[in-house]
């Protein structure tokens, strides 16, 4: 049997502790994960810009912070929602905020789910948690597609 290969995200944040962090925690779940980060929303933009035009194998998730200096997460999702290439990437908001506005504009500009950032260890495990049931269920999508 194939080791199973591993999950292709893109970490969109300007904070590097943030970053850190959240690789970290990506690590924690012990599924196969490669991580590539970014940070701020044009460079998040122009690198999926740049994999489309060079038919580069996409990031299956996109961990999106939401206060960004130039562009900002709400303004990357709308963008990404509205490529046809990638309008299916799965886009979860990996944020700060616990505004129920950010909340619901983040779900009516489609995205794919909402984590708030741990900022004590009963939030950083649920994190974990969160973290390795998206990424079990994006592993399991992709067998799948491999059969």
């Amino acid at each position: 049997m194939n080791a199973p290969e591993s999950i292709r995200i893109l970490l969109v944040d300007d904070n590097p502790a943030d970053a850190t962090l959240a690789k970290e925690l990506i690590m924690e779940t012990k599924v196969p994960t490669e991580v590539s980060v970014v940070t701020d929303g044009d460079l998040a933009i122009d690198l999926i810009e740049r994999m489309l035009k060079s038919k580069a194998k996409m990031p299956e998730l996109v961990l999106l912070d939401l206060n960004m200096p130039k562009r900002g997460g709400h303004e990357v999702l709308r963008l990404l929602r509205g490529m046809p290439d990638v309008v299916t990437m799965l886009v979860v908001i990996y944020t700060g905020s616990r505004s129920p506005a950010d909340l619901d504009a983040a779900r009516a500009a489609g995205a794919s789910g909402y984590i708030v950032k741990p900022v004590d260890a009963i939030e950083i495990d649920e994190t974990i948690v969160a973290f390795r049931e998206l990424l079990l269920l994006l592993a399991e999508m992709k067998s799948n597609d491999n059969c």
